[in-house]
């Protein structure tokens, strides 16, 4: 509960207001029909009074219509709580992400955080709310009732504790085993599609290996258990629908007969045995709902508590760079014997490399030969196992490192196109036109050719003024005529600063470079 009014706080005072004015109508709508059964019955029916019968009925029926409506306005206003939370959880997730360590984000995946970042914050705040509005609702709701069968028939009340103990021990069973079969529902609806989007992706791979009979069968059976642990849900939902129901109608006959029995004695009128079964009805519909709360609160507030971890995991401070990573006026970077690897795989050993303003670092090697981890090092989203660094904060740095990940927008969101200056503005449209991409602005990097996407994204590194460049092979995938084009405004935008090229098969722009390293040796 404390994680969960941690998370409401800024909404306090509004979910207050809203839960008593919920918890108004939820009071009126409890008395409004057992009432109007009393006094239609008792005091108009009885005495054949047709002017009073039209009156109470022209009446009762708006205010009917404006609980209902009053109702709606609420579903409403709830959903607008949600999103705007929700929202601002999302934001604060967000935000967060991009100060995990890159190492754990490389770990996970994109597509786990993309789910995190949605579902968590969704969920949790989703279900929260309708946690506490069920339970003003659901407690008014029984209160109300409790109070009109007592003031209706303080002897026929006795009946209602009966009838307690069997509707908190059936929602109590059922609804534990419910919450069972749905968790191990939601987990099999998981893996099946983490299945599927598996098959899907592995396109290639099936028809080129004939893997199609495999995927078949392990669609089917993670599909089988799915439906077994859904089928199971259902079960168990309709077992406990089928008690509830029989076992309502059993309670209403009793109270139909007990209520008939003092009617006969004297002690009830009609109009009280009328309104007297729907309170009833009420009152024990809201204690079995009540109940059923019970396992759904572990659930919300396992939600919540992991939601308040997430935001708070996602937003510590930003650890300040240790003073071997301070910058260096004469060194913009500068890696000492510096040694990287995955698991057991070294991927490079004792590195050495000094880079100065005007210096033009080549990097060269075969897949999988740590190009692009030292480009990510030199980042500060790798550090080293062993060795010293020490390199330009990354605000100083513009890197284009593979895959290049484009924001979802327009090439001109992505380049911040509207917020340049005067100038920056003129250089944009100036190296557009070069690369043939003035045309492009208002289109999505992700749609245009594979060659295209390499232009926007070398542009995107050279619209950052900055003092270490890096481009990861800058002309894969460009045609032949816009190659020197592309060098030449990578030389150009970097003249006064340090630039590091990752770039094979293509000697005829080797001699632009003042160092070489190739990933099998040091420094040539």
């Amino acid at each position: 509960m404390k994680n969960m009014f941690s998370l409401f706080k800024k909404y306090d005072g509004h979910l207050v207001l809203a839960m008593l004015a919920y918890a108004f109508i939820v009071l009126f709508a409890a008395i409004l029909l057992p009432g109007f059964q009393k006094v239609i019955f008792d005091e108009v029916l009885e005495k054949k009074n047709l002017v009073n019968f039209i009156i109470m009925c022209v009446s009762v029926v708006p205010m009917f219509f404006i609980i209902s409506m009053a109702k709606m306005k609420f579903k409403i206003y709830k959903q607008r709580i949600k999103n705007e939370i929700s929202g601002i959880m999302i934001e604060r997730l967000m935000r967060g992400y991009y100060r995990l360590p890159y190492t754990e984000v490389q770990a996970k995946g994109a597509d786990y955080y993309a789910s995190l970042a949605f579902k968590e914050p969704v969920a949790a705040i989703g279900s929260s709310i309708d946690f506490v509005f069920s339970c003003v609702e659901f407690i008014v709701t029984a209160i109300a009732s409790v109070v009109m069968l007592l003031i209706l028939s303080p002897k026929a009340f006795l009946i209602l504790p009966c009838a307690l103990p069997i509707l908190i021990f059936s929602a109590k069973h059922y609804g534990s085993r419910i919450m069972k079969f749905y968790a191990k529902e939601q987990e099999g609806q998981a893996s099946l599609r983490a299945v599927l989007a598996g098959s899907i992706n592995a396109y290639r791979t099936v028809n080129i290996f004939g893997l199609k009979d495999k995927i078949h069968e392990k669609s089917e059976e993670y599909f089988s258990r799915y439906a077994e642990s859904s089928l199971d849900r259902i079960k168990s939902e309709q077992k406990f629908n089928v008690f509830n129901e029989k076992f309502f109608q059993f309670f209403i006959l009793v109270c139909y007969t007990m209520c008939g029995i003092m009617m006969l004695w004297g002690e009830m009128t009609f109009g009280s045995v009328m309104a007297f079964i729907t309170a009833v009805q009420y009152a024990a519909y809201s204690v079995m709902q009540m109940a059923m709360l019970f396992p759904e609160y572990g659930k919300i507030s396992a939600g919540i508590n992991r939601l308040s971890l997430l935001i708070e995991k996602y937003n510590q401070p930003e650890q300040t760079e240790s003073a071997d990573e301070n910058q260096n006026k004469n060194a913009p970077l500068m890696l000492e014997h510096i040694s990287f690897s995955y698991g057991d795989k070294k991927i490079i050993d004792a590195l050495d490399l000094n880079l100065k303003p005007g210096d033009r670092l080549l990097l060269e090697g075969g897949n999988g030969t740590g190009k692009s981890t030292i480009a990510n090092i030199v980042c500060g989203f790798l550090n080293p196992q062993g060795g010293k660094t020490q390199r330009p904060d990354l605000k100083e740095i513009s890197a284009c490192i593979m895959p290049h990940g484009f924001i979802p927008g327009t090439l001109a969101e992505n380049i911040n196109y509207a917020s340049l200056a005067p100038e920056e503005k003129e250089y944009a449209d100036d190296i557009l036109k070069k690369f043939s991409l003035d045309g492009k602005l208002n289109e999505n990097p992700d749609n245009l050719y594979s060659g295209q996407q390499k232009k926007a994204e070398v542009i995107m590194g050279l619209m950052k003024k900055a003092d270490l460049y890096i481009f990861d092979e800058p002309l894969a995938n460009v045609d032949e005529d816009s190659k020197e084009t592309i060098m030449q405004e990578i030389i150009s935008r970097s003249k006064n600063a340090a630039l590091i090229t990752i770039m094979h098969g293509d000697d005829r722009f080797r001699h632009i470079f003042s160092k070489e390293i190739m990933l099998k040796g040091g420094i040539k």
